[in-house]
């Protein structure tokens, strides 16, 4: 069921309007998020719709906090990221409200309405995050010192609109209903992803640092060698 529909790379950057470099970037930088808070996807150049809507949401995240000035602007993009990666059970849950509604692809909600995903700014503390309509945001959030909101709706919209523009083929829900009988397959289906995306993003770490070890030698106990020379050539034996 979650792999019904897949997007290749070449796909998946069309629809995001990003390069294949700028990918690998976000990847090696740790500044994406897919979907389910994945850092990466399992299955290698394959890539869920799920996946698309978590990068653009971050990149909308990143927009309103690096755009304003309110984080460096290089910063922003890493948190966007980890805002999507630690919010990911809010936003998706939010999602299937969306989609539950029928009406949600043509009537945009009163602004009391709309669900949202929140950062909340206050000097020398964590990032704050919150989900819900706007008013449950604000009361989550509390006291802060700037706070940017982006409506799951609304980037919804944006990515339909992104595969109407590019010929991308979108299924017509990317979440299954909490209503359909199969949604408790769907929770399995997700857990199994999750376990599977930690598992290659796993092994890449040790490869990574096997390469590294394998580039980057430690270095020998120079000290040590000397004397073990040294005491090699007093005995008669050759050093080597």
């Amino acid at each position: 069921m979650l792999q019904d529909h897949v997007l290749a790379r070449a796909d998946f950057l069309t629809l995001l309007g990003i390069t294949g470099a700028t990918l690998d970037w976000r990847i090696k930088n740790r500044e994406l998020c897919l979907a389910f808070g994945c850092e990466n996807n399992p299955f290698h150049n394959r890539y869920l719709p799920l996946d698309a809507y978590a990068v653009l949401m971050a990149s909308i995240i990143s927009s309103h906090l690096g755009g304003r000035g309110e984080v460096v602007r290089g910063a922003a993009v890493r948190v966007s990221a980890a805002v999507v990666r630690e919010s990911w059970c809010r936003w998706l849950k939010m999602l299937q409200e969306t989609e539950d509604d029928p009406d949600h692809a043509t009537r945009i909600r009163p602004p009391e309405e709309q669900l949202f995903i929140a950062v909340g700014l206050v000097a020398d503390a964590p990032l704050k995050i919150a989900g819900g309509t706007m008013l449950a945001c604000m009361q989550q959030l509390g006291p802060c010192d700037i706070i940017r909101a982006v409506p799951i709706a609304g980037v919804l919209r944006q990515l339909r609109t992104n595969s109407r523009i590019n010929k991308i083929d979108l299924p017509d829900r990317l979440t299954v209903s909490a209503r359909n009988p199969k949604h408790e397959q769907w929770q399995q289906e997700i857990e199994a992803y999750r376990k599977l995306a930690a598992a290659r993003q796993k092994a890449k770490t040790r490869t990574k640092k096997a390469k590294t070890r394998k580039d980057h030698p430690p270095l020998l106990n120079k000290g040590a060698d000397v004397a073990r020379t040294a005491k090699l050539a007093a005995a008669g034996k050759d050093p080597s």
